[in-house]
Order: C-alpha cells, then structure tokens, then sequence
C-alpha cells in the first residue's frame, strides 16, 4: 500500500467500530462467481487492506484458508483480537508484496481499500498469487481511475 493511513491503535479501534461491512449479496456473488469458473476446492484466499477483518471474516466460511493482510500492524493486531474464524489469520504486509506462493489462492478480495495501492505493482502481485481461474475482487464505494 503507497498511502499508510489507519495505522495507530485509537485509529484501528474507531476503524473497527466504523468500517461498514461489505453487503453479504455482493460477497456471495462473488463466491459464486468463482465457483462458476473455478473446479476444485475453495483452498485460499487472501483479503488485502484487511483493515481489523470485517470482510475476512465474511469470506472464511467458503475457504479452508483466509489470509487477511493489512500494511498496518494496529490494524492487523485489532483483526486478530475480533477474529472468530480458526481458519483465518492475519499478516502485517503491502499489497504490492503479497507474502504467500505463487498460484496458491483461489480468491484475492479488497473491500474498500485499493484506492490506497499501487495498483500495477497490485494487479501484478495478483497474478503471480493466483490460480488458473482464480478471481481477483474490489469493492469499492466510488470509481476511481486505474
């Protein structure tokens, strides 16, 4: 992530307590987006711009592995503290540096978070992290230009 904002611990606290959740329609269309052109098992995914874990937490219930990461060690302890999932864990680590093999996730989601990466360098790393049909998913509450 280029921009570090949401980094201290009052800042990740308000942050948790104010980030909305994304809509569980738009997670499930894009659950069953990837299933319609993923065959196998839902192994990984990975949530970057985690923030304290609302959306990792929406997309552990498909996965027998999630990977939220955040560039923001506050943010990532307070995920770790709200997380419910034994599933799920969480890294401190930029967008643009994904710390996991190649190919070896299913799903990368971004709720609204991107417009603070490096979106090449982002797009990049996603293509190196995912599988064949793998689905790479922003959300977004405005358009911004790519």
């Amino acid at each position: 992530m280029s921009r570090r904002f949401f980094e201290g611990g009052i800042v990740a606290n308000d942050y948790l307590k104010s980030r909305p959740n994304p809509p569980a329609p738009l997670v499930q269309r894009v659950i069953q987006y990837l299933q319609e052109h993923y065959e196998g098992e839902l192994d990984t995914a990975i949530d970057v711009g985690c923030g304290s874990g609302q959306n990792t937490g929406l997309i552990a219930e498909y996965f027998n592995n999630v990977i939220g990461i955040d560039v923001s060690i506050a943010q990532v302890e307070a995920a770790i503290k709200e997380n419910k999932s034994a599933n799920v864990r969480f890294l401190v680590g930029s967008a643009e540096n994904l710390t996991v093999d190649d190919k070896s996730a299913q799903l990368i989601t971004s709720s609204t978070a991107a417009h603070w990466f490096n979106l090449p360098l982002f797009f990049a790393e996603g293509q190196r992290v995912l599988c064949k049909n793998g689905v790479l998913a922003l959300y977004c509450n405005k358009l911004f230009k790519l």
